[in-house]
């Protein structure tokens, strides 16, 4: 009787261990994106792929418009306008930490707070 006791409580252990990598595994492929949506996503991603291949033939052969010198001088206005409120924005920043600086007191140096000031647009 003993032996079958420890038979039967050996049986358990292992059946919960194998219940437990059963679940987890459960888990693992109800979490995964089934063939229906993958399906889906090839599909979308195939249909963008020719949207772009369609744009870029033009490109490519060389049937594009050059733009106007109106187009460029108004393109430029407004890089030149974002430059600008870059520019703006840099000084906020670096006057507010600056004064984040000073609160702390000491020679707290502005590369400690990880503080970056170069332009965005200018590699």
């Amino acid at each position: 009787m003993k032996t079958l006791i420890e038979a039967m409580k050996e049986r358990t252990s292992t059946l919960k261990a194998e219940l437990k990598y059963l679940q987890v595994t459960l888990q693992n492929l109800r979490s995964m994106p089934t063939a229906d949506d993958l399906k889906s996503e090839v599909g979308t991603l195939q249909r963008e792929v020719t949207d772009l291949r369609s744009r870029l033939e033009p490109l490519r052969s060389g049937d594009v418009k050059p733009i106007s010198a109106e187009g460029k001088q108004k393109v430029q206005m407004e890089a030149k306008k974002m430059q600008g409120l870059w520019i703006a924005r840099k000084r906020w920043s670096k006057e507010f930490f600056e004064a984040v600086a000073d609160g702390l007191g000491g020679d707290v140096n502005l590369k400690d707070l990880k503080v970056s000031y170069t332009h965005p647009f200018i590699v």
